[in-house]
C-alpha cells in the first residue's frame, strides 16, 4: 500500500505542477496582451498630454500583476523539474532550483515593488529574469531522459 500512496502524492504533484504551468501560461498572455493593449492604445495619449489615463494605469497595473503571478505560478513547476532531474544531476539540480525559485521570486517582488512605491523603475525586474532563463537553461540541459528531446530544445532557447 505504500507504493500506492507515494505514486498519487507524486502523480499528484505533477498535475498541480502541469495545472500552474498552464495558469501561468494564460496569465503571460493576459499580461502581455494588457501591456499591448497600453502601448497601442494609451502611450500617445501619455505621451501628447503628459498625463497618465485611467484606462493606461489599468492596462499598466493589469501587466505588473500578471507578471509577478505567473513568475509565482512557475515555482511548482521549477519544483517538479527538480525531482525530475534530480536523478541527472543531483548537486546541479538542487542549485538549478534554488537560483530559480529565488529568482522567480524577485521577478514577483520586483513587479509588485512598482504598486508600494511608483517612482521604482519597471525594468528592475529584468536582472533576476537573467537568473530564471539560467535556470532554463541548466534545467533543461539536464534532462536528458526526463523531457523529450524537442521539450528540452524549447525550455533552453526559452531560456537564452
Amino acid at each position: 500500500m505504500t507504493t500506492s500512496t507515494v505514486i498519487a502524492a507524486t502523480g499528484a504533484r505533477y498535475r498541480f505542477a502541469g495545472w500552474a504551468a498552464i495558469a501561468s501560461g494564460v496569465v503571460s498572455i493576459v499580461a502581455f496582451a494588457s501591456l499591448f493593449a497600453y502601448l497601442a492604445t494609451q502611450e500617445p495619449v501619455f505621451q501628447a498630454t503628459g498625463v497618465m489615463p485611467l484606462v493606461g494605469s489599468a492596462l499598466l497595473a493589469t501587466s505588473d500583476l500578471g507578471s509577478a503571478l505567473q513568475a509565482v505560478l512557475m515555482i511548482p513547476v521549477a519544483s517538479a523539474l527538480d525531482a525530475l532531474n534530480r536523478h541527472n544531476a543531483p548537486g546541479l539540480s538542487r542549485a538549478a532550483f534554488a537560483v530559480g525559485v529565488l529568482a522567480l521570486l524577485a521577478v514577483a517582488a520586483l513587479r509588485l515593488l512598482t504598486f508600494a512605491n511608483p517612482a521604482v523603475p519597471g525594468i528592475l525586474f529584468m536582472a533576476p529574469m537573467g537568473f530564471v532563463g539560467l535556470w532554463l537553461i541548466a534545467v533543461n540541459a539536464t534532462a536528458r531522459g526526463t523531457l523529450s528531446w524537442g521539450l528540452r530544445i524549447v525550455g533552453v532557447l526559452a531560456g537564452v
